[in-house]
Order: structure tokens, then C-alpha cells, then sequence
């Protein structure tokens, strides 16, 4: 449908074209009446709406020339007017053909709801009155009588107004000076406009926000200096305030002139003429552009720091003047097993399941053991006096899942201000699993030490001890039986025995054993250790073996398997005050990451548990903090080295496996054992050890020691066994033997530690002279010459000093007899 829109002011030409095109119809626009005439006759429209006051032609003659037409006068004609709104311009327009004759303003929407009613109207071929046009007369005179009256009118408002004028010129002029100095005072933009939504005047805010001058603004509407979308927006919020009156106020975004954009909150009112009718709005705008800005920092800030609150590695908590919390981080609830809304109203100590808060509805600082605790004072402390307060470490006694526990914190205390209340900020990082970090820590420094000291004189001090077993044993092959002194002499061989087991026990459990790992069935040797155990056990204590079905394998030297148990067993013998019970036991275990994250200390794989418990006496808390702790005992003076359990100790951890121990006084003890359990196929898992009874032979042997006791002491073992020795006190003296020696050297038996090159050294040289050349490594101590972290490489042969005369010839004819 095309539609022909007259009227002289532009503003409203557009404010028409814009509802005639949003409702997919086309709009062609003039001027003035006698503009349109022409376009209308040119190309005839379907519809004309017209204003009734224009320049040139006004509306009623150009709607009476449109009727005199005839293809035009059945065109549906429209007056929309503001100015001639009386009965008798009603009745003129109606009586000339008009179909409608409307006031402005009046909303798009019901302008065009007219037009339809208005175009249905026009499709029922309504009869034209054609007498008034035949009559120009009549015309004339009601055309006139229109035009007098609405000239009388403004002759007389014009000299009504000029005789105000005269004398409020000058008042005005004065007025309007103050009026924008006021305005321009105003630090925000201030505007106003009438009725079409021209800016009538702002003040010098208005133009900076825009970016533009007055001359750009002034007289312009929306649709002149911003976008369509906006525009229309505003459009319709300001016919919405002329429609409804009052004050309006609403948030927007807004682009100035150079397409900065704004955050605004526009504040309007419509102004009225004196008559009391709305002639136009004034506004104003606040640039909330820097305030919207800090609020999204502001929330950003807020929300970075809940985040930070939420995910601190470490125990967060808000408390307010009675110490109870406020608000706690999720740490907190992780740690305490409470939700945050179960949390809310407890105090600390209640929340931490303190053993003072739980008995007594007064704790977290009215009990009166609450007085000494740290971390009711660090709290109190920081409340009345501000004072801040640093990793203060802190103790209490908890209950944890039914058991009493106690935690370690280091805590960190901050008083804020919220709206003026002041708040305690409380931080607690939990170190009780480092607390006994550092006690395994200062445990290890302590066996490093024992372990420095027993390392350095094991080599010297079973050097003694081998020439004191030595000729003990030789003097005694000498004598006959019914010879008093031989009584001595056992006395002498049984003491210089224990004392050898002292410095293996010293070694073992500073790790400086030397073992000779090999794959073993652990319920094998076990089951071989039972009688010996029953023996060391005694009578009133029964000893019960359960071992699982199927074997249990793992790599390990076996003289370990029986020093844990003879340390396990004699240890908890001790414990039992006349009859009792031990039971040892193995088991199959999986332990898998989820599981081992759950349970400090356990490590993920498969072991073979080996298990020794009691019904003895038990441990309290204390004890159990010094299990494994050299030289601790609870035993008399001279019933216990103190040794036994931290050999154990000592031996696990050099087998890569952990030790897990639970008791409590009077309900005995249970040490579990976890041996990594041995997965590859390996023959000598079924061969038993069995150790024939000492045999000499008649190979020759080179004998390197630089101890001349003991070089000679094993010259007569290896003489008395058969054997051809050559002997020699250092490494150059050796190697002058194997150069001068005319026959075969069968085996090389040489001390580890020795003062020109070590052993392993001096066996290399050797090999260059004799190829196939045997090698037996001796020594009371290794170090790592032939053994890494004292775990002997699989080639090795070695016998531990001090040994005896048959533990000498049983090692020296296994490896002559080897591939």
C-alpha cells in the first residue's frame, strides 16, 4: 500500500514514514498541500494522511482540491493535526470528504489501528457528498469562518503576548542569563524538548557528553544524532511519558556522536504551558558508565577472592566476638566432615572435634583447660587487642572417627571489620602428618648416624672378633674334650658370637647390612623357623602359624626373614606376663591408588603381608611414637639393647616394603608387614637352602687380607681344610704371588676394604693373568664397593666376617664348584 504523508514539519513526516514502513507499506512524503496535489495526480496513493496548518496549501484546500479530482477524490484522506483541534475544523474537514480527522499526539499504534478502521471503511464504496464542492460560496465561507476564527484567536493571544512581552522582555532576558549559568552549572547533562521531541536547549554537560556543539544538537531529535534502534527506543519512552505524565527514570546504554558508548540512567519529567497542558520533557542523564565499570571489578574482586577463600590449600574460617563461625572454606568442611550449614554457630574447638568442646557445653575457652590451649588464646588475643598472629603451632586432642587423635596446626590470626563488627579470620594448616614426617625424619638422621658409627668400626671390629672366633675354634679342635679349658673357651666363642650379632643387628637397622636378596616362598621359610622360634619363645607361650594357601613369593634375604621374627617374637614375648598367644600369619594384598590415597603411609601394589601379633600388654601413645627408635626401650637396664625393633625397621626399608603397627595398652599389639611381592617366574623359588656339611679340597687359593691376625687365622682354616694357600698382606704383594706362581690359581679370597685398592679392584687386575679366576669377597663391612646401598649384585660372592671354620668351607667349596 502506498501512502501519502503532507506535512511541513520534517520530524513528523518521519515519526509517520517510520510506522507506515514498519508496517511493510510504502510512504511518500510532501511538504505541503500543493506538493502532494501534484505527487498524488502524478501517481495516485491508497491512502493521505494530512496536517491541517501548512505553508503554500494548507489541508483544507488541498483536501477540497483532492475531492474536486475525480481518479482522485475516492482516496481515503486522513487530517492528523495539533493545531485546529475545534469542532467547527472538524466539522469543515468532514463536510470537504475528509474520513478521519485526528489529534496529535497520539501513539503509532493507535494512529495506525485508525487507519485500518478507516481503510475498511473505504473498501464498502461509501457515497461521496459532492454538494459542498458544486457550492464554493458556501465553501468560502466556512473556509473563512475556520481561518478568521483561528486568526482572531491569534491576533489576540499575539497582542495579549506582546503586551506581556514588553514588560517581561527584560525579566526574561535576565531569567534565561540565570537559567544557564544555573544549567551550566549542573556537572550532568540537562536537556528538554517539546512535544516532537526536539531538543529545545541543554546546557554545556549535554554538549560534552555528546561531543558535539549546540548548533549540531539543537532543534535535532534522536533520529538525527543516534542510531535507529536507540532512537526509537527513546521515541517511544518519551510517548509513554507525554501519555502518562510524571516522572520517568530507567537505565540505558547510549553511543555520543563519535560512537563512544555510556551507561546512563536517564531521570525525565514532562512541563506544562500555563494552561496546565504537557508541552514537552526535561531530562537529564548520569553517566553511571565508570560506576558500572567498578562494579564489575568490584564482583570480579569478589568473586576471585571467594575463590581464593574457597580453594586455600589451608583451613579457612570467619569467626565473630564469641568465636563462633561465621562462614568456612570448603577445606574446612573436608576436614571437619561437616557442611558449611552444620558448621555455622560451632565453635573452633567444636567444629575440630576438640575432646574439651565435645565433653563440655563450656569449651573453646570457658573450661578451664581451654586457658592453656593455643589456640583459644591466639583467637582471644587477636579479638580484643587487634594483634595478628603467624603460624603460631598449636595442639589439641581430637576425636576422629571414634579415636582420640592428636592434630598439630600452625594458626594465623587477622581482625577485620565488616560494617564495623569486628571478625577474627582465622587460618589452620594442618601439620600433623608433617610433625611425624619430621619425627620419621630426625628417626632416619638418627640411623644415618648409628649407621656412620657402625659402618666405620664394623670392618675393624669384626676383623677382632673373627681372629677372637677363629682360634677359639681352633684351639678347640685341638684339645680334647675332657680338657677343663674347653669349657673357656666355648664361654669365649659364644660371647665373641653375640657380640658379631650386635654389629649385624647395628648395621641392619641403619641399612648397612650387606644381604644377598634371592626369590624365596616366605611360608617356606618360615615354616623352617617355627621350631627355633618355639624354642626362643618358651613353653608358657603358644606360637600359632597361619600361613595362607599357595605360596607367598618375594625377593629378600633370608637370614632377614629370621632376624624380623626373632625380633618380632622375642619382643612380643616380653610383652606377655605368663601364658599368651603369638600368632604369625602371610597374606596376598592389593593396595591401589584410590585406596592408598585414603591410608597415609600405604603404597600402591601388590604384597605379601606378613603378619605377628600378641596378647600381650600393649603400647600407649608414646610408646608407639618411639617404636623404631634406637636404643629406646621400656625394658630394665641390661635386659634390652633397644636394638631389636629398630633392626626390623632398618631391614624393611631396605627391602623397599613398610611396616604398619596398631595397639593399645592391655589389648596387645599387631605388626603388619608389607614385603612387595614377587612376580616374576623364578626357579629358585623352590629350591630350599641346604648347607652340607663342611668339605675341604686341594685347589689353590690366593688369601689377600692387610689385618695379619686375621690373614693368618684363615691360612690355617684353609691349610686344615686341604687347601694350597698363598698369602699376601696387600694388593701389590698379591698381584707379585699370581705373577711368580707357575699353576693355576683357582680362587681369589680377598677382603673388601683394603688400604692400596679394594678388592673388587684388585679381582679385575687378577683376571688379566687368569682368566677364569673365582672371586669370594669377605669383609665386616662393604660399603659400596660391592654392594649398592648394601644389596650385593647377583655375581658376587661374599662371606660376612667374623664367620666360622665350617661357614668358611661351605662358601669357599660352593664357589669353586660354580659354573
Amino acid at each position: 500500500m502506498r501512502i501519502l504523508i503532507v506535512d511541513d514539519l520534517s520530524d513528523a513526516r518521519q515519526v509517520l514514514r517510520y510506522m507506515v514502513e514498519k508496517t511493510g507499506n510504502e510512504a511518500i512524503e510532501a511538504e505541503n498541500g500543493l506538493e502532494g496535489l501534484r505527487i498524488a495526480k502524478s501517481s495516485p496513493p491508497d491512502l493521505i494522511i494530512s496536517d491541517a496548518l501548512m505553508p503554500v496549501m494548507d489541508g483544507f484546500k488541498f483536501l477540497r482540491a483532492i475531492k474536486q479530482e475525480p481518479k482522485l477524490r475516492s482516496i481515503p484522506f486522513v487530517f492528523y493535526s495539533s493545531a485546529y483541534k475545534e469542532d467547527q475544523d472538524v466539522r469543515l474537514a468532514m463536510s470537504l470528504g475528509a474520513n478521519a480527522y485526528l489529534f496529535k499526539p497520539i501513539e503509532p499504534i493507535e494512529l495506525w489501528e485508525e487507519i485500518k478502521g478507516i481503510l475498511e471503511q473505504a473498501k464498502q464504496k461509501r457515497p461521496y457528498p459532492t454538494e459542498l464542492i458544486k457550492e464554493d460560496a458556501e465553501y468560502l465561507k466556512r473556509y473563512s469562518e475556520v481561518v478568521v476564527t483561528k486568526l482572531e484567536e491569534k491576533v489576540l493571544e499575539l497582542e495579549k503576548t506582546l503586551a506581556e512581552r514588553k514588560q517581561a522582555e527584560e525579566a526574561l532576558r535576565e531569567s534565561e542569563a540565570f537559567m544557564n549559568i544555573l544549567l551550566n552549572a549542573i556537572p550532568i547533562p540537562v536537556f528538554y524538548k517539546d512535544m516532537d521531541g526536539r531538543y529545545l536547549g541543554f546546557n554545556r554537560a549535554f554538549e560534552e557528553f555528546y561531543g558535539a556543539t549546540r548548533e549540531k544538537l539543537i532543534g535535532k531529535t534522536v533520529f538525527d544524532i543516534n542510531s535507529l534502534e536507540f532512537a526509537e527506543f527513546i521515541h517511544a519512552k518519551d510517548n509513554e511519558l507525554f501519555k502518562n505524565g510524571g516522572a520517568q527514570q530507567y537505565d540505558s546504554r547510549i553511543e555520543n556522536i563519535h560512537g563512544v558508548p555510556h551507561d546512563v540512567i536517564f531521570n525525565k519529567a514532562v512541563f506544562t504551558d500555563r494552561q496546565g497542558a504537557v508541552s514537552g520533557l526535561i531530562g537529564t542523564i548520569l553517566d553511571i558508565t565508570e560506576r558500572k565499570r567498578m562494579e564489575e571489578i568490584l564482583k570480579q574482586q569478589q568473586k576471585e577472592l571467594t575463590a581464593i577463600f574457597e580453594n586455600a590449600p589451608f583451613i579457612m574460617m570467619l569467626l565473630d566476638g564469641e568465636r563462633r563461625i561465621r562462614r568456612a572454606n570448603a577445606l574446612a568442611c573436608s576436614f571437619t566432615g561437616s557442611a558449611i550449614t552444620d558448621m555455622e554457630g560451632l565453635r573452633v574447638g567444636e567444629a575440630l572435634h576438640c575432646l574439651h568442646a565435645l565433653d563440655s557445653s563450656q569449651g573453646c575457652g570457658a573450661w578451664p583447660t581451654c586457658q592453656f590451649c593455643a589456640v583459644h588464646r591466639t583467637i582471644r588475643d587477636t579479638h580484643e587487642t587487634g594483634q595478628s598472629h603467624y603460624q603460631v603451632e598449636a595442639s589439641l586432642a581430637a576425636l576422629i572417627e571414634g579415636k582420640q587423635q592428636r592434630l598439630t596446626f600452625l594458626i594465623s590470626t587477622t581482625r577485620i571489620f565488616v560494617d564495623n563488627i569486628p571478625f577474627v579470620l582465622l587460618s589452620l594448616q594442618d601439620i600433623t602428618e608433617h610433625r611425624k614426617l619430621e619425627e620419621q625424619f630426625r628417626q632416619a638422621q638418627k640411623m644415618e648416624a648409628v649407621g656412620s658409627l657402625a659402618g666405620a668400626v664394623a670392618h675393624d671390629f669384626n676383623n677382632m672378633l673373627g681372629v677372637i672366633l677363629g682360634h677359639a675354634e681352633l684351639a678347640m679342635e685341638m684339645l680334647d674334650p675332657a680338657q677343663p679349658i674347653l669349657g673357656n673357651l666355648k664361654t669365649i666363642l659364644s660371647t665373641a658370637k653375640r657380640s658379631a650379632d650386635l654389629t649385624r643387628q647395628l648395621l641392619a637397622f641403619a641399612r648397612r647390612q650387606t644381604i644377598a636378596p634371592r626369590v624365596l616362598n616366605l611360608n617356606e621359610t618360615v615354616d623352617g623357623m617355627i621350631k627355633m622360634l618355639k624354642r626362643l619363645i618358651g613353653e608358657n607361650i603358644e606360637l600359632v602359624w597361619l600361613p595362607e594357601a599357595g605360596a607367598c613369593p618375594v625377593k629378600m634375604d633370608p637370614s632377614q626373614i629370621d632376624q624380623i621374627l626373632a625380633n618380632l617374637c622375642v619382643n612380643a614375648r616380653d610383652a606377655i606376663a605368663g601364658v599368651g598367644k603369638i600368632t604369625i600369619e602371610t597374606h596376598s594384598v592389593t593396595f591401589d591408588p584410590a585406596y592408598c590415597a585414603e591410608h597415609p603411609g600405604f603404597v600402591p601394589g601388590e604384597y605379601v603381608q606378613l603378619t605377628v601379633s600378641d596378647d600381650g600388654c600393649g603400647m600407649d601413645t608414646e610408646t608407639m611414637d618411639r617404636l623404631f627408635e634406637p636404643f629406646f626401650t621400656t625394658k630394665e637396664i641390661g635386659k634390652g639393647t633397644g636394638l631389636g625393633l629398630a633392626t626390623v625397621y632398618g631391614i624393611v626399608k631396605q627391602n623397599n616394603a613398610f611396616i604398619k603397627v596398631a595397639s593399645e595398652p592391655g589389648k596387645g599389639a599387631t605388626f603388619n608387614i608389607f614385603l612387595p611381592r614377587y612376580m616374576a617366574e623364578d626357579k629358585e623359588l623352590w629350591q630350599v637352602s641346604s648347607t652340607a656339611r663342611a668339605a675341604g679340597g686341594d685347589e689353590t687359593i690366593l688369601l689377600v687380607e692387610d689385618e695379619p691376625t686375621i690373614l693368618e687365622m684363615t691360612t690355617l682354616m684353609l691349610g686344615r681344610l686341604g687347601y694350597r694357600v698363598l698369602a699376601a698382606s696387600t694388593p701389590s704383594e698379591a698381584i707379585t704371588l699370581a705373577k711368580n706362581h707357575a699353576t693355576e690359581i683357582h680362587l681369589l679370597l680377598t677382603d673388601v676394604i683394603l688400604s692400596e685398592m679394594n678388592g673388587r679392584e684388585l679381582w679385575q687386575i687378577l683376571t688379566s693373568f687368569y682368566p677364569g679366576l673365582k672371586v669370594l669377597f669377605m669383609s665386616g663391612y662393604t660399603g659400596d664397593v660391592i654392594a649398592r646401598q648394601g644389596v650385593l649384585a647377583e655375581w658376587v660372592n661374599f662371606i660376612q666376617k667374623p664367620f666360622s671354620k665350617e661357614t668358611l668351607a661351605a662358601k669357599v667349596r660352593h664357589v669353586l664348584d660354580s659354573k
